[in-house]
């Protein structure tokens, strides 16, 4: 289902991926989507299959994900849940790895705007994996496309600024391992 990625367990904490964040994924439409939405990508990515079938059944995924996405904003406005930001935040990777540097900025610049709504990065929930995931994604996008940082000086935790413990896992964030 998903492998344990140590930078968002965290020490002692193995399989939150499972754990935590799938019923996350469960309990709403748009993250649900775009977790599928990555999953089919990968799929084609990894077979070789460009078929143009193919490609308008993704294509279609992509609008269906975005339209529940801005459903659900609409629905959770002004304050939005772990779910939504979620959804918002794995939006912006599969647009790092699939799509092209302006809907990858759209996406995150909205993650911004939603994460300061929530009161800051330290307010998501999960117990801090929801954080650790948007640092995950600004930290591996920007290293595999060279891009700017959206939450630059921010690391996993606290103390990996400190410590210098803030590296990008572009094996993990693109599947591959």
């Amino acid at each position: 289902m998903a492998v344990d990625i140590p930078e968002l367990d965290q020490p002692g904490n193995k399989g939150l991926l499972r754990t935590r964040w799938f019923p996350l994924v469960m309990s709403e439409a748009s993250l649900f989507l775009v977790i599928i939405l990555l999953a089919a990508s990968h799929w084609a990515s990894a077979h070789g299959n460009n078929s143009y079938e193919l490609k308008q059944h993704i294509l279609r995924l992509r609008y269906e994900t975005v339209r529940a996405i801005n459903i659900a904003i609409a629905q959770e406005s002004p304050f939005l849940g772990d779910a939504l930001i979620g959804a918002i935040a794995k939006m912006a990777s599969y647009e790092a790895m699939f799509g092209g540097r302006e809907r990858y900025s759209m996406h995150m610049r909205g993650l911004e705007r939603a994460v300061q709504l929530r009161g800051g990065l330290d307010a998501l929930g999960l117990d801090g994996l929801l954080r650790r995931i948007v640092v995950w994604i600004d930290l591996n996008a920007t290293f595999l496309n060279r891009w700017d940082r959206f939450f630059p000086g921010v690391g996993f935790v606290e103390d990996d600024l400190v410590m210098g413990h803030v590296e990008a896992n572009p094996g993990h964030f693109l599947g591959c391992s």
